[in-house]
């Protein structure tokens, strides 16, 4: 069985008329369009933890709040948008749409929270990911050519969300007051491929006044997979925001559907942290000890 995707069976009713036919139309009113479905009949996804599957198609409904799909024609031209919010939209994983004949690029995104979108042209088109807001997303771009006969053709929507998890496994001294967590990454994710310009991410950890020395649960956190290159700083600050303490990991970037844990002792000097990939998934383990 795959690894958790959602797996979304789009049936695509095509049906035309002849060609003379449509010349003639064409010429009266302009290219016919072919109508075109999509349905989520039988999708499958993984809702309790990273590395479980499960078939229901109810339980996948019920873990997806909003779906939205994008065309853009040969020359990267807009021509059709949809968006299906649950609970809102009847039939919710069922899209409709019509198109003419031709080459396409379709591009199908479903979530947990809502998803600000940058739509012009395709290669300039993105989503735009709020850190650490425990979005799910999951992401397909898929090349669709519409004919004038039927077909049905099955697709797999891949998780583009991994888990970020962070250990120190030191105590805590009594004179910091926040930790912060700073990501050097994008919210931005082109349907092109390509890789945007990185910016800061930034999660603080506020520890309560006047505290004693103390231990930290892990965090876990939601974030869309990197692209480009990440880096990572883990600051201890007082109440002054003097730093305390800094370590930082420069290979650290989240994986679609993996969970990557940063652990390791933030106010000693050894061991320091290690990054663990795959937690709890087939293959082999990456560690990386910082000196």
């Amino acid at each position: 069985m795959k690894n958790p995707l959602i797996i979304m069976a789009f049936a695509l009713c095509l049906s035309s008329c002849e060609k003379a036919e449509q010349e003639d139309k064409e010429a009266a009113r302009g290219a016919e369009k072919i109508p075109v479905s999509f349905t989520a009949e039988g999708f499958q996804q993984s809702v309790k933890e990273y590395g479980a599957t499960a078939s229901d198609l109810g339980l996948a409904r019920e873990h997806l709040n909003y779906l939205y799909y994008y065309v853009f024609d040969a020359d990267g031209k807009k021509v059709s948008s949809k968006v299906q919010i649950k609970g809102s939209t009847s039939n919710f994983g069922l899209i409709k749409d019509s198109l003419a004949t031709g080459e396409y690029q379709s591009v199908f995104i479903g979530s947990t929270k809502p998803l600000s979108f940058n739509i012009s042209n395709f290669e300039e088109s993105h989503l735009e990911y709020t850190a650490n807001s425990d979005n799910d997303v999951f992401y397909l771009l898929q090349p669709l050519t519409v004919l004038s006969t039927p077909y049905q053709e099955s697709l797999d929507l891949p998780r583009i969300t991994g888990k970020l998890t962070y250990i120190i496994k030191d105590v805590i001294p009594a004179n910091v007051a926040a930790i912060k967590i700073i990501r050097s990454t994008s919210s931005f994710y082109y349907f092109s491929g390509s890789v945007p310009a990185s910016e800061d991410s930034e999660y603080t950890i506020k520890l309560p006044a006047g505290h004693g020395p103390m231990t930290l649960d892990p965090l876990t956190l939601l974030a869309l997979e990197d692209r480009g290159s990440t880096n990572l700083n883990i600051i201890a600050y007082d109440a002054a925001n003097n730093v305390i303490a800094n370590k930082a990991v420069s290979t650290h970037k989240a994986k679609g559907n993996k969970e990557v844990i940063v652990s390791g002792n933030l106010f000693t000097e050894y061991p320091s942290f290690i990054l663990n990939v795959d937690k709890d998934w087939s293959g082999d383990k990456e560690y990386i000890n910082l000196p």
